[in-house]
């Protein structure tokens, strides 16, 4: 229900929400992926780094840190991430034409940027489960490291472990 309603708000959200329903991975974890993290042949994501957010006087400074348990690691993917992630590149990867850039393979997963330079801060994806769960009935609050939760403690059940959408409004693609 939720990761359909992510589907219709944009392409990334569902990527978002899809990323952490699947592979349960931290917020620091999901704004750090680079492109090279993805292997598309071998159905595989490596987690090599998080990255933070140290709040600062004008902006938060942005810096890449050891993944909570100090060292990364590799996922499998299914069939559906890996279709939306091929998606969101050729999308990505079309923009950055019309505007005469690339995206290499150390651009953003997450990114709002012409040219996937840089990610998404990590607060962005904690704003998108909050607005997420005023979607939902009677009061439910539900947390991105919920997602996590769910999948270390449960069978992955792709249809039942979809419970999370978004309603994250992503600053839109456009060219400098």
């Amino acid at each position: 229900m939720f990761l359909r309603a992510a589907r219709d708000i944009g392409l990334m959200e569902y990527v978002v929400v899809r990323l952490a329903a699947v592979t349960g991975m931290r917020r620091s974890e999901l704004v750090a992926l680079r492109r090279r993290h993805i292997r598309f042949d071998e159905a595989e994501i490596t987690i090599e780094i998080g990255e933070i957010a140290i709040p600062g006087v004008h902006r938060s400074r942005r810096v890449e840190t050891d993944t909570k348990t100090g060292h990364g690691g590799t996922l499998g993917l299914d069939a559906q991430t890996l279709s939306a992630l091929a998606e969101l590149f050729a999308e990505q990867d079309g923009l950055a034409a019309e505007c005469g850039e690339t995206v290499g393979s150390d651009g953003y997963i997450l990114s709002s940027e012409v040219g996937c330079a840089r990610g998404l801060h990590p607060d962005t994806l904690t704003n998108l489960a909050t607005r997420l769960s005023k979607t939902l009935p009677h009061g439910v609050k539900i947390r991105l490291k919920d997602l996590r939760t769910y999948v270390g403690s449960a069978p992955m059940d792709l249809g039942a472990a979809a419970v999370m959408g978004a309603s994250l409004r992503l600053t839109a693609f456009s060219c400098p």
